[in-house]
């Protein structure tokens, strides 16, 4: 079985990554960051994200402009092109799993293909890759970036098939527009990361779903007997 894993926030914590990097780059610029400021980028970047997943605007877009709107909104005048080179560096220094990634990974690396299917830029993800260990644990790693299309779009999913053996494949994901949406689209098996139980209320609907990480390998070798 060939099993897909998205990245952040599947296997490892992007919200601490991203809450430790814009701490020092608030820190290193001399600007006090609040709740509400964190907040605010937060909405600011998702939004942009799901822009760029929709096709609506270039990754470079994104990557420059959620500073320069928070900014702007702070009064404060500094350019994106400065901004995301730092806050990119900072990204890359901290790696943190989500719980029961690592024994999950460990697991399913004993009988399935592993791979890696994430959104972002590349060399940051491949940092990131490297920093926690994971980068030698997976069998290919397909990154938006390298690939020149992102996930939900079916030139993404249809890049990474044309990859890996004949078999049936499973993509672990906590985001259901991109990893969801776009599996089912491709025919593949879904599975949903749901931590904190939210609600679907997008029409979108995997077929299968877990709180925690560690009921995955029980789950697949179920699905595996039938």
């Amino acid at each position: 079985m060939n099993v897909l894993f998205d990245l952040d926030d599947t296997l490892l914590d992007f919200q601490a990554a991203q809450e430790y990097a814009l701490s020092k780059l608030f820190t290193q610029h001399d600007i006090p960051l609040t709740a509400e400021i964190k907040q605010r980028y937060k909405e600011i970047n998702r939004n942009l994200w799901s822009a760029y997943e929709e096709g609506e605007v270039a990754k470079s877009f994104v990557l420059t402009a959620r500073f320069e709107h928070l900014f702007e909104e702070l009064g404060l005048h500094f350019r994106g092109e400065e901004l995301e080179p730092l806050y990119r560096k900072f990204l890359q220094e901290k790696t943190i799993f989500i719980s029961g990634a690592e024994r999950v990974v460990d697991t399913l690396k004993q009988s399935c293909r592993l791979s890696i299917a994430t959104n972002g830029v590349a060399a940051t993800q491949q940092a990131r890759l490297k920093l926690s260990g994971l980068m030698e644990k997976m069998d290919d790693i397909f990154i938006s970036e390298t690939i020149g299309a992102q996930k939900p779009s079916a030139g993404f999913f249809s890049y990474v098939l044309e990859r890996l053996p004949e078999q049936e494949t499973v993509i672990i994901g906590d985001s259901l527009t991109a990893d969801i949406a776009g599996g089912n689209k491709a025919g593949l098996k879904t599975i949903w990361f749901n931590p904190e139980g939210k609600q679907r209320d997008t029409g979108i609907t995997p077929d299968m779903e877990v709180r925690k990480l560690t009921e995955i390998p029980s789950l697949l070798e179920r699905k595996e007997k039938v």
